[in-house]
């Protein structure tokens, strides 16, 4: 199969045969294996982080059974307090959430006045195209300091017609634990979970 036919074509599947495709679907199965495995230790501490954030409270049975079980808020409330923090410097009153840098010399300003007219139009993608955007970038502000790290996927929707920001979870992006950076890794696997009748409108 030339490279070129590849690149032109709107399902690679369809151009592969069976055993090619069994092939494919195995390595990845086993890859995303590996990486959900190399996870296991940060999963079970993630379920504790949780537990403290939501202030889940289970029955004592140390000293005795139904002893006294007081939570405190602790983690809630340094969680609301950093999102409270870091919102408005991420995102201005003014609506500039997007600045383009200028790189090199710009003699007669054009590059300039091209940078601005690009995070102006960005920036009105962000905040009304996409209606979710602030809602999961509050969301986003919120996950961080209890697992630690989340994730945005930003791409064009071809159903809606525009772009695209969408939050990913730490828990739902699947990579080596033990790989240097997320750029590095060698698998990144985001599960995305669906109905069925949404699998079969795609």
């Amino acid at each position: 199969m030339k490279l070129q036919n590849i690149l032109e074509s709107i399902n690679i599947a369809e151009e592969l045969d069976k055993e090619q495709l069994v092939a494919i679907g195995k390595q990845v199965c086993e890859g995303f294996d590996i990486d959900l495995g190399s996870r296991k230790p940060w999963e079970r501490d993630i379920e504790k982080w949780t537990e403290l954030a939501l202030q889940i409270s289970k029955n004592k049975t140390y000293p005795w059974p139904n002893a006294s079980n007081v939570k405190y808020p602790l983690l809630a409330t340094a969680a609301m307090q950093f999102a409270a923090r870091a919102y408005p410097s991420l995102v201005p009153s003014d609506g500039n959430i997007v600045k383009c840098q200028v790189v090199g010399s710009d003699m007669d300003g054009q590059k300039v006045m091209r940078a601005e007219r690009i995070s102006k139009h960005m920036s009105y993608q962000l905040l009304e195209e996409d209606q979710s955007w602030e809602e999961q970038h509050d969301r986003l502000l919120i996950n961080v300091p209890i697992v630690g790290s989340a994730f945005k996927k930003t791409f064009h929707s071809g159903i809606k017609g525009h772009n695209r920001s969408d939050l990913v979870l730490a828990q739902d992006l699947v990579l080596d634990y033990y790989a240097k950076s997320v750029e590095d890794c060698a698998r990144k696997t985001h599960m995305i979970p669906m109905y069925r009748n949404e699998v079969h409108e795609k």
